[in-house]
């Protein structure tokens, strides 16, 4: 008795999406510039929405993750489904600060200071970036537009006339390419695939959005991070700034102040204070977007080091490269330094530039309870999680 609402349903589903689903002979098609404009206006304005997103890594390691995420007038509730072992965590995020609770150990960690830009966010982000049109794909793709109704278990295939539009964009210099796919009736983007090369091996992510439903009305209590009291909490802060006086004003650890030649220049900086652990990296970009990261932990992490030896200043590191990665790292009594980037010899450069003392005194933390320990108890979060 239940099938005959279920069909009745999907025939509504089926009837609204296919709607202007094909072109018509004759019919204008847009121009790239339309259809890349036209997407990227279009997730500006989704105030809500939900969707399932299988994240698939190719590389040194082949893995895919798969989570179902609701989001809403910039609250996210992700609740991942696979691999195995991450199956049932939810991640909850707002404005200010996200949950990530595991129900397999019972712990949760609230950071402070910042959250992860939502799905579209990202694909938008990642078409809006010199992407140029590359024409369209067929079906085989692995690529179909999946359509489904919050809330119920049912979705519909529905297989536009031809294949998605595809867009890339290639950073030749550093042997990357990205690839994103706008549908064609919805005109919005529904698929990346970002590409590393380098000599010995090349990696790929790639993001695709299914069972995507605009617009949604959600329960009262969808973006509530629904922690137990029995959990244990654990307190995290995180500081982002383009002004390096912000970083040493909030904290006790002396931030590195590395000599990065032009044309890099300094983007930003972003200090994580979680449990006794500080941890501050400072992000260097060039015009065509090539980045440099300098990182410090304090304290310096119990593992021993791997990689080729080299002398700097005195100083032994260790340089290593693997995939699309390229670092140099060392130990002192105190910390841990880790300069990530490309180019063997200006990533010594800059570790030469730091074994030699360059650090700046820090300040006073403008907030000591950055360093909140563990705990088991009661969660405290910002009043705008609750609806």
């Amino acid at each position: 008795m239940r099938s005959r609402p279920l069909l009745a349903l999907l025939g509504v589903v089926v009837l609204s999406v296919c709607a202007g689903c094909a072109a018509l002979p004759g019919d204008t098609q847009p121009s790239a510039a339309e259809v890349k404009q036209t997407a990227i206006a279009k997730l500006d304005a989704i105030d809500a929405y939900a969707a399932t997103v299988h994240v698939t890594l190719n590389g040194s390691f082949d893995e895919t993750i798969t989570y179902r995420v609701a989001h809403s007038h910039g609250r996210t509730n992700a609740t991942y489904r696979q691999p195995e072992r991450i199956d049932g965590m939810r991640i909850v995020t707002n404005d200010s600060a996200t949950v990530q609770y595991v129900p397999r150990t019972n712990r949760a960690v609230v950071t402070y200071g910042t959250t992860p830009p939502d799905l579209f966010e990202r694909l938008s982000d990642l078409l809006e970036r010199n992407a140029t049109y590359e024409g369209e794909t067929n079906q085989e793709d692995g690529f179909a537009v999946e359509y489904a109704v919050e809330g119920a278990n049912a979705s519909v295939r529905v297989g536009a006339s031809s294949g998605p539009y595809q867009f890339v964009t290639q950073a030749a210099a550093a042997n990357r390419t990205t690839r994103v796919w706008v549908d064609r009736d919805r005109r919005i983007p529904v698929k990346a695939r970002m590409t590393y090369a380098t000599d010995n091996s090349t990696s790929r992510v790639t993001i695709e959005v299914t069972n995507v439903t605009l617009d949604p009305a959600f329960a009262a209590d969808r973006f509530d991070p629904n922690i137990p009291e029995s959990a244990t909490v654990t307190t995290n802060r995180v500081i982002t700034a383009d002004d390096l006086t912000n970083l040493r004003a909030n904290t006790t650890v002396a931030v590195p102040s590395p000599d990065v030649p032009a044309p890099y220049q300094f983007e930003d900086g972003m200090l994580l204070a979680y449990g006794n652990q500080t941890s501050i990296t400072l992000t260097y970009t060039t015009p065509n977007d090539t980045s440099l990261r300098v990182t410090k932990r304090v304290p310096a992490a119990d593992r021993r080091l791997e990689g080729e030896p080299v002398r700097v200043n005195g100083t032994t590191v260790r340089y290593v490269e693997s995939g699309d990665r390229q670092l140099v790292r060392w130990q002192t009594d105190s910390a841990t330094y880790t300069v990530t980037g490309e180019n063997r010899d200006l990533l010594l450069a800059v570790a030469s530039s730091l074994v030699e003392g360059g650090e700046t005194s820090a300040g006073t933390p403008a907030d000591q309870a950055a360093r909140a320990p563990t705990r088991r108890g009661t969660l405290t979060v910002p009043h705008s999680f609750s609806a």
